[in-house]
């Protein structure tokens, strides 16, 4: 007689804290980070705001006031992680941020609404000093240089190259090819980029994309680099 009410007791407890799993999992997180919060002017600051939860879909972040900024958005990613009993779902949200004058800033907290609830990431401090005069260093002419496409006019505000790391290949072996896009000025649409046809090639794409500033000719470009792993199938000469 007295053992019934003891496992209607147990069962209570499991009901009680299964719904209390339920109830948490609800919950989702945002997050802001940088790759540095020391500069100088004239680099750039990469900055992620990632949205985390057990809903796939989620309102894209909300950014904070980023006036003294030149701010680009450098690319969107996402990511599936599963644990017994649960699912998340990671939204990355990446943008390089150029400081337009020395000074130190605080970038604001981003926010993002879901079910009613405001939910907003932590500030951060960017200190950005003033560049120091260097002596501006002469690039050498090595085989990686000498192999890179002919077609770059560093004189104009936007120009493309192209290299890979291993111009002679046996069959199968993997070679890095890597391309580069050159811009001194703001975009205003962007660009549309068609690859070539990798004949003789299996093709495999490398990411991140990767975005940074290079002085060329005393003038100062934002660089997008991307990268392609590249096997040869064939043996032979083959013309990217």
């Amino acid at each position: 007689m007295s053992s019934v009410p003891v496992r209607a007791a147990i069962g209570s407890i499991i009901i009680l804290l299964l719904a209390s799993g339920i109830a948490g999992a609800g919950d989702i997180d945002i997050n802001a980070s940088v790759d540095r919060t020391e500069i100088t002017l004239g680099e750039s600051i990469n900055l992620t705001i990632s949205v985390s939860g057990p809903v796939r879909r989620i309102d894209k972040p909300d950014l904070p006031n980023l006036s003294k900024f030149d701010v680009y958005s450098s690319g969107t990613s996402s990511n599936i992680s599963i644990v017994p009993g649960a699912i998340n779902y990671q939204t990355d949200y990446s943008y390089v941020l150029m400081p337009r004058k020395a000074g130190a800033y605080t970038i604001q907290p981003a926010r993002v609404k879901y079910k009613g609830k405001i939910y907003s990431t932590n500030p951060i401090i960017i200190k950005v000093s003033r560049q120091a005069q260097a002596k501006q260093a002469v690039p050498s002419k090595s085989k990686s240089s000498r192999r890179t496409s002919q077609n770059q006019q560093t004189s104009s505000d936007f120009f493309i190259e192209q290299d890979v790391d291993i111009s002679k290949p046996y069959l199968g072996q993997q070679t890095t090819m890597i391309f580069r896009f050159y811009q001194a000025k703001n975009l205003y649409e962007q660009p549309q980029l068609q690859w070539p046809d990798y004949n003789g090639f299996w093709v495999e794409d490398l990411p991140p994309q990767k975005t940074y500033n290079k002085m060329v000719n005393g003038k100062t470009y934002r660089v997008t680099e991307i990268r392609k792993a590249l096997f040869p199938t064939v043996t032979g000469k083959i013309t990217i």
